[in-house]
């Protein structure tokens, strides 16, 4: 240990027992006991003292404390007598909010069924009212069906009709003659007889005149029917013998007390079937045209008919063979009227020769028996579903498919494919009728209007499928299946030059007859419908190939019979 160390021991010793010396010493005079005693005192006084005030204090608190639980007491009263109050004033709101929602529950599953009726009414409305736009669109359809919207024949357009009777389009070009178009004057016959004009008074000796040499002509056409009768005379003998009468022969074809010859028959003929006049009116006509010296009776003239048809058999021949020859022959039927029931004629054209053959029906009864049977090359047609039994290729009529075309643009204006369609088709057709006789787009020309005409299909088959056809109006569906599955037929003629697009040739046929038929109003046999067609026939042959058709006529009704008549 170290001196410093210990030094503070024993300083710190030395203090404790000062300390302890100065205790003892306090104790044992009592001063310290007397000091804590007196301490003791005060403490007890001042706690005695604190002891009343807190007592005092508790007594309050007793008071307030009895006081706050009378008012417990109370405010429980209170809140329980306003609690019972609350709950029967709660009760009997819930009762009345029951009432309410009992009656409310009931006006709901009332307007529920209310509703469910209301929906079933309305469902039948819609479906009734669907029901009645499908039936006007059909009606709408079949009021504004004409021969521009689909295959009704022009011959059959309501009178009461305001509509332009053509699928053109307006121009806005005046009407008549355009620039530039040749001047057509009218043509003038030989003159068989000249009148010279005398010149006016005055103008010899006038010194501001001279003669040019040249003239002005104008010439004035008559006409007049004039009647040659040639009376043939022979002197009658008899025999001693037998007491017979005999004279010179006649010459041929003079057998009657009058006989008419081949003119004046032409011209009753062709007053009959080329100009379509009645029996009276044509037998009429001659007789006033040729101030009654040309009196043929309407037998006579009903006559003629069955001698020409017997008689142009040399034609009937050159227009079939024509007929077969052809790499192309349009085909079509028309309705006749025999004897007030509905008869069938066959139309075979090919643009040099035309046929028409009378048939009971159509069909292929009707076609048994007519060139069209044999026929191996391509038959043109309006999708009669029978034409497609002959021949070797088929191209449809595109005129027809765009009046189908506007009829679906008219009644399906929600559609898009059929107005692109209808602008593609008129495209091909315009492009094929600008090409020269013969000529046809190339291959890529042809190819890529093939493929719009599939675009197009395929865009329609998208738009049936997203909103189908009706009951009501089916034709613009009936037409796209139709372009679909029959699509060799409707773009045949892209390829073959030969062929043409639409089947007018036999419509610009069949008028030839409807207008016979019109004026004819029936015929009385399927014969003699047979001998009409024969000679509508032959005098449009003549015509397409240039030539006098009265002097062709006569010549024919000149000659002999070959056979008895057999209509075709």
């Amino acid at each position: 240990m170290r001196i410093g160390d210990d030094f503070a021991a024993v300083s710190a010793l030395q203090l404790k027992v000062r300390a302890q010396a100065r205790r003892i010493e306090e104790l044992e005079s009592g001063a310290a006991y007397a000091a804590e005693v007196a301490r003791r005192e005060s403490l007890q006084r001042e706690y005695e003292a604190r002891v009343r005030s807190l007592r005092r204090e508790a007594a309050e608190l007793g008071r307030l404390n009895a006081k706050m639980i009378r008012g417990w007491w109370e405010t429980c009263e209170m809140v329980r007598r306003e609690g019972e109050e609350a709950v029967a004033h709660a009760t009997r709101t819930a009762r009345a909010q029951e009432e309410r929602a009992l009656r409310a529950e009931r006006r709901v599953a009332e307007l529920l069924d209310a509703a469910a009726a209301d929906r079933r009414r309305i469902a039948e409305l819609e479906a009734e009212l669907e029901g009645a736009r499908g039936l006007n669109a059909k009606l709408t359809a079949q009021v504004n069906r004409d021969f521009e919207n689909s295959s009704i024949p022009s011959s059959k357009q309501v009178a009461r009709r305001k509509r332009v009777p053509n699928t053109r389009e307006a121009t806005g070009r005046r009407a008549g003659a355009q620039p530039g178009h040749p001047h057509h004057p009218r043509r003038a016959p030989a003159p068989t007889r000249t009148v010279a004009l005398a010149d006016p008074e005055g103008w010899e000796d006038d010194p501001d005149l001279y003669r040019t040499g040249e003239t002005v002509s104008k010439v004035v056409v008559s006409a007049r029917v004039v009647v040659e009768a040639t009376e043939y005379v022979a002197g009658v003998w008899r025999s001693r013998s037998t007491g017979g009468r005999r004279h010179a022969p006649f010459p041929d074809g003079v057998s009657d007390e009058v006989t008419y010859d081949g003119s004046c028959k032409a011209l009753a003929f062709l007053l009959n079937n080329e100009c379509c006049a009645s029996l009276a009116k044509a037998s009429s006509f001659l007789r006033e045209a040729s101030g009654g010296a040309l009196d043929m009776s309407v037998g006579m003239i009903c006559g003629l008919a069955r001698e020409f048809s017997a008689k142009s058999g040399p034609e009937r021949r050159a227009a079939l063979e024509s007929l077969m020859s052809s790499p192309s022959m349009h085909a079509d039927f028309t309705v006749a009227n025999v004897g007030g029931e509905q008869r069938q004629v066959l139309i075979l054209a090919n643009g040099e020769a035309t046929a028409m053959y009378a048939r009971e029906r159509k069909g292929h009864a009707g076609v048994a028996g007519t060139p069209l049977a044999d026929y191996v090359g391509c038959v043109s047609h309006d999708h009669d579903l029978t034409f497609y039994s002959y021949g070797a290729r088929h191209q449809e009529c595109l005129q027809h498919v765009v009046r189908y075309l506007v009829g679906s643009v008219q009644n399906e204006p929600h559609l898009t494919w059929n107005a692109l369609m209808l602008e593609h088709v008129r495209a091909m057709v315009h492009l094929r009728n600008s090409l020269p006789p013969g000529g046809g787009p190339g291959p890529a020309e042809a190819a890529a209007m093939e493929a719009r005409y599939d675009e197009i299909l395929a865009l329609a088959e998208a738009e049936y499928a997203e909103s189908p056809p009706t009951k009501y109006y089916r034709d613009g569906y009936n037409l796209f299946r139709r372009m679909r599955d029959y699509r060799e037929h409707h773009l045949l003629f892209l390829r073959d030059p030969r062929v043409e697009p639409d089947n007018s040739l036999c419509e610009r046929k069949a008028r030839l007859f409807k207008r016979r038929q019109h004026a004819a109003i029936a015929f009385r046999s399927l014969e003699g419908l047979g001998y009409v067609c024969d000679g509508i026939a032959a005098v449009d042959n003549m015509r397409a190939a240039g030539k006098d058709v009265f002097a062709e006529t006569s010549a024919i009704f000149g000659r002999r019979e070959e056979t008895p008549a057999t209509p075709s």
